[in-house]
């Protein structure tokens, strides 16, 4: 609050970003965590908006980890996303590994046990309410062992920098980093 008309210095203040709505996200719980040859929930969430509005979500990036027991020979292929109870159109959505390899058509890639793996709806999906639920699946093949894991979590890049604006469908930079948000939820 400038009290005088001839302010020598000027007023200054806080640069800030006013938003109407924000995204609440909630890990799922899933049927089974134990691994088999067949097809898998890997990773189950909802994100659901406040009543102030709706948020519009387009990208989703997520650590993978696997770990595998002597002898084992697991291999993860065919990545889909369903929201609710229904697997969206192959055409309406991507999921790429950290080098931008399809895995919808393709596989993690074996010889990595570790990774990120970019879920990029092809239109943003307008959520409102208490929203969507997402999960992704996969085809879990070769000789599984008992105790071979698969992870997944969402990325978080441990700052506390909000990200505003458009994304690209660029996956991955030049020198190897996957692009996106990360999501400042209360996910676990």
């Amino acid at each position: 609050y400038a009290t005088s008309t001839t302010d020598s210095v000027g007023t200054s203040g806080n640069s800030f970003v006013l938003r109407k709505t924000k995204p609440t996200v909630t890990r799922q719980s899933l049927s089974t965590s134990t691994l088999a040859p067949a097809t898998m929930d890997l990773y189950k969430f909802q994100v659901s908006a406040d009543s102030a509005g709706s948020v519009a979500v387009k990208k989703f990036v997520f650590n993978f980890s696997k770990s595998t027991t002597t002898n084992s020979t697991i291999s993860l292929a065919n990545f889909r996303l369903r929201r609710g109870s229904t697997d969206l159109a192959s055409a309406d959505y991507s999921i790429v590994d950290t080098n931008g390899a399809d895995l919808k058509a393709g596989t993690w890639q074996n010889g990595s046990s570790t990774g990120q793996l970019v879920v990029y709806l092809t239109s943003e999906d307008v959520i409102s309410g208490s929203g969507n639920v997402y999960t992704v699946h996969a085809t879990i093949g070769g000789l599984v062992q008992s105790g071979d894991s698969v992870s997944l979590s969402f990325n978080r890049t441990g700052g506390s920098t909000v990200v505003t604006g458009f994304l690209t469908t660029n996956y991955v930079t030049s020198t190897g980093g996957v692009v996106g948000p990360s999501i400042d939820t209360s996910v676990n």
